[in-house]
């Protein structure tokens, strides 16, 4: 009994103190070894000072247990461990220092905190944030889509340790890259955006994004659907051939998504019967061109059998497709022929060496067709030339000068040659051009002469109602001075002038002129009757202005018009003459005398008497 209670006291003795020590002055500190690349080893120490635990626990801040090691003699081994460290954590031991090495960490560590604590006194340590650095995880993201869809974005989302990226783009159809540059990428952070302006059939494929975050790469890919209406991409506007054979046209189409009804009708009249015309479709490869890169997709083909194709098969068809959007491709299909002739031949901007020749191409019936122009002289061929198909004008040079030409036009193909279509022209003279500047120059100066005339007409004309005039006697108008106009064009043609001659003047027939002269004070009113031409002078103040009358003549020789008496005092002749036109008559004859005071010119004609009283005023 006295033994047992000195074993006690010697225990207290011993122990106390240092249990009193280490709770005063002990440390528990947490190393790493992060960052550390997933799936590498992550070493976790817990250094112990004034401690003299047995061992050492690891947890995770939410107080989830990773393992505990424990000290057994000179070395180390695991104690109750936990599931972050289940078979995968080894320990060491250096005095005082408890190590756990957990190897393949993942992930999963990346961001985690974590503490050690001594199992003794249960001091717990500082807490560390583990770094595990690991590539990216990409997801790409994007609907399938329409053609003619804009601003259509395919968006790829990066996740890693660092979380810095770099991103590379690829557009591939099968085994073949169409893309791997593009114009539209917008790039930050964890997100990478490719933007198409405006969606076509060449989008479609598989989209691959890359991401590197310099641990290492990661990537994400999708296929893009594109729909749209179906095309023809083996195909003809014409199809030719020849009349009582067996004949097969095929048609070539794509259609994103697959059809769902082919079919073909006709345009100008019912289709032939199944006996005389089979249409079949199939599924077929096709070559398209995709960013000019050729590619290998899923078409259709349509067969149309005619087994005997005759005259009245030729006519407009038209492919009809139905996928999700409607499609019509029309076709001809026609007999081989000659071509039908030309039209609308035109020549056109002739000078004295060269001309235009052009016309309007009709349809060549199923051959290409060509053009022939052939210009002749008098002297032979001077032009033959032949112009391919898409020629419509052309222009013959070398010509000669003012000389005439024929022009023969055809049109040429396989089958034969169209009918004949002719013209003709002449080329100019040399002095064309002159003459046509002559002209134009000779017109432009009498219009300015003309307007010039005007001009001073009306500055006379002014300046004269201004200034008073001679005195004159007023007459009173009457019918056979009413409404008389004054020709104020020869008003200064002078003492020296002289008679022209009228356009008939030396013949029978026609118009003759005879002048009359007017004292410088007298007034003279013409008037005309239907049977009479009357001509009086008044004393009085008149300016010098000019006059005329007409006078007609008869198939009888008679004069249509009786003139009243002239009275012409007898006074000197001014600067001014009065002009009376007169119609020539085999018995009549105008007599005028300077100084007679009067003279009368006596016409006998039945006709004219019988008009007589009807006045019109001549101006």
């Amino acid at each position: 009994m006295i033994i047992h209670r000195m074993e006690v006291i010697l225990f207290v003795a011993t122990i106390l103190p240092c249990l009193c020590m280490g709770h005063s002055d002990t440390r528990v500190r947490l190393t790493t070894t992060h960052p550390v690349a997933e799936g590498g080893s992550l070493i976790l120490s817990c250094s112990l000072t004034n401690d003299t635990s047995t061992h050492a626990a690891f947890y995770f801040k939410n107080r989830t247990a990773i393992g505990t090691v424990r000290r057994a003699g000179n070395s180390c081994q695991n104690g109750t461990t936990g599931q972050a460290c289940y078979r995968r954590c080894s320990c060491t031991r250096d005095g005082s220092s408890f190590s756990m090495n957990i190897s393949n960490v993942n992930r999963s560590w990346n961001k985690a905190r974590v503490y050690c604590h001594t199992g003794h006194l249960s001091v717990a340590s500082n807490t560390t944030e583990i770094t595990v650095t690991y590539g990216p995880e990409v997801d790409l993201v994007f609907a399938n889509t329409t053609e003619n869809t804009t601003n259509f974005h395919l968006n790829c989302k990066a996740s890693g340790e660092p979380d810095q990226y770099t991103y590379r783009w690829k557009h591939t159809f099968g085994s073949t890259v169409i893309r791997d540059t593009f114009d539209n990428v917008t790039s930050s952070g964890s997100v990478s955006t490719l933007t198409i302006p405006k969606v076509t059939y060449q989008d479609m494929g598989t989209y691959e994004c890359k991401a590197n975050n310099g641990n290492r790469e990661g990537n994400d890919r999708g296929f893009l659907s594109v729909q749209g209406r179906p095309r023809a991409i083996e195909a003809q506007q014409r199809y030719v051939t020849e009349k009582d054979i067996s004949r097969d046209i095929n048609i070539t189409f794509v259609s994103f998504p697959k059809p769902v009804n082919t079919t073909i009708l006709r345009l100008d009249s019912a289709l032939p019967p199944h006996s005389e015309l089979s249409v079949n479709v199939s599924s077929v490869p096709v070559t398209m061109s995709f960013y000019n890169k050729n590619v290998s997709v899923d078409g259709y083909r349509v067969e149309l059998h005619f087994s005997k194709f005759e005259t009245k098969h030729q006519g407009r068809y038209m492919l009809y497709v139905l996928n999700t959007y409607t499609y019509h491709y029309n076709f001809d299909i026609a007999i081989s022929d000659k071509p039908d002739s030309p039209t609308y031949l035109i020549i056109a901007q002739i000078t004295d060496s060269s001309a235009i020749i052009s016309w309007t191409p009709m349809d060549d019936n199923g051959n290409s067709q060509t053009f022939t122009v052939i210009c002749r002289n008098s002297g032979g061929i001077q032009t033959n030339v032949t112009l391919n198909h898409s020629v419509s004008s052309y222009t013959i040079r070398n010509l000669d000068i003012s000389t005439k030409y024929h022009v023969t036009l055809y049109a040429s193909n396989v089958k034969g040659t169209s009918v004949h279509v002719t013209s003709s022209f002449k080329t100019k003279s040399e002095n064309t051009t002159t003459g046509n500047a002559a002209i134009i120059g000779g017109a432009v100066g009498t219009v300015a002469g003309v307007i010039l005339i005007i001009g001073l007409v009306a500055v006379l004309r002014r300046r004269r109602r201004h200034q008073p005039g001679p005195e004159a006697t007023e007459e009173e108008p009457d019918d056979d001075n009413d409404g008389m106009k004054l020709n104020v064009l020869y008003e200064s043609a002078g003492p020296n002038y002289l008679q022209q001659p009228g356009p008939s003047t030396g013949s029978q027939s026609g118009d003759v002129y005879a002048v009359v002269q007017k004292p410088p004070k007298s007034r003279a009113n013409v008037t005309e009757t239907h049977g009479n031409a009357e001509v009086h002078n008044y004393q009085g103040g008149v300016p010098e202005l000019a006059m005329y009358a007409q006078v007609q003549k008869t198939e009888k020789g008679k004069v249509e018009k009786d003139a009243e008496d002239v009275k012409i005092p007898k006074q000197e002749v001014p600067e001014s003459s009065v002009y009376s036109e007169v119609k020539k008559t085999r018995k009549a004859k105008l007599a005028k005398e300077e100084g007679v005071a009067k003279e009368d010119i006596e016409v006998a004609d039945a006709t004219g008497r019988q008009n007589k009283g009807q006045h019109e005023d001549l101006s």
